[in-house]
């Protein structure tokens, strides 16, 4: 509200001529500020009006007589069309443009680009945390505001546009348990199915053949071995070194992306060391049958 005011009024250029007066003051909330407008046939500039109202005094009361305004140039104020950001204790600032960018907000979040002046799209998109630039061998990971600004004009105008596209503008999700990746790197251990279900097989054609194994050595178990010590000191050389080999590769791969593998490695040799005792042991067990014979 404007309040009365003691001041002087100046009817000349000669200073020394002051008439005391009570005068109508306005504040600066008296104002008002007008949108962003583009002055056509003038400046041909992006402007903002400051106008204020003046009022004259007649018969012992003020009236509305006019406004006054003050045209601000815009060509060199930033625009930042990000969301603001309030820090508690702070006053948060004026900013009619805050929440107007076009990233997309899921995957995505605003920063924005000073000294571009006033212009829309002054702004770039970056990918949030567990999320990752598509592009992955790109040397500025992040999406151009301008650029989005233009779909998305297009799209209001109804001609073809990607910006409603799922796969555009957006940052793709980091491999399960990345709190934060460039790629889609795992970050946890991964299964290797083929090279366990390899194994699996493996394993099981070996206990398969181990009642038939079984059941030869029981029959037979009354018929004298002569090599036997032989094979069984190669058996167990074998196994040793095996052992060693399994016990390198599980110290040698500390990390987890190599520690699957190395247990699959690990059971290679077991699944190994196994079939190779299982045939000293067909070989010990036909020449004994030759003997027998």
């Amino acid at each position: 509200m404007s309040t009365l005011r003691h001041a002087f009024h100046l009817y000349s250029n000669r200073t020394e001529e002051r008439i005391e007066d009570d005068t109508l003051a306005v504040k600066y909330e008296d104002g008002r500020w007008s949108k962003p407008y583009y002055d056509c046939g003038g400046g041909n500039i992006w402007m903002l009006t400051y106008t204020v109202p003046f009022f004259g005094y007649e018969n012992g009361s003020y009236h509305f007589k006019g406004t006054s305004g003050i045209d601000i140039d815009l060509r060199r104020v930033d625009i930042d069309q990000c969301p603001q950001r309030h820090t508690p204790g702070t006053k948060r600032p004026l900013n009619i443009f805050a929440g107007t960018d076009k990233c997309k907000q899921r995957t995505t979040m605003c920063e924005a680009i000073m000294g571009l002046g006033f212009r829309r799209g002054s702004y770039k998109c970056l990918c949030r945390k567990g999320f990752y630039f598509p592009d992955v061998v790109a040397q500025h990971k992040f999406f151009n505001g301008s650029l989005l600004e233009e779909e998305y004009e297009k799209l209001m105008l109804g001609k073809n546009s990607t910006y409603n596209s799922n796969t555009e503008y957006e940052c793709l999700p980091c491999a399960e348990g990345c709190d934060s990746c460039e790629d889609a790197s795992p970050c946890i251990a991964a299964l290797n199915w083929p090279m366990r279900t390899s194994i699996v097989a493996l394993a099981c054609i070996v206990i398969g053949l181990l009642p038939p194994a079984a059941w030869f050595t029981f029959r037979y178990q009354q018929v004298k071995v002569s090599k036997s010590d032989q094979q069984l000191c190669l058996a167990r050389k074998y196994n040793y070194y095996t052992d060693c080999c399994a016990c390198s590769c599980s110290c040698s791969c500390p990390c987890s992306k190599c520690l699957p593998t190395c247990h699959l490695a690990v059971q290679l040799f077991k699944v190994a060391e196994t079939t190779f005792l299982l045939l000293l042991f067909c070989k010990s067990a036909g020449q004994d049958w030759v003997e027998l014979k």
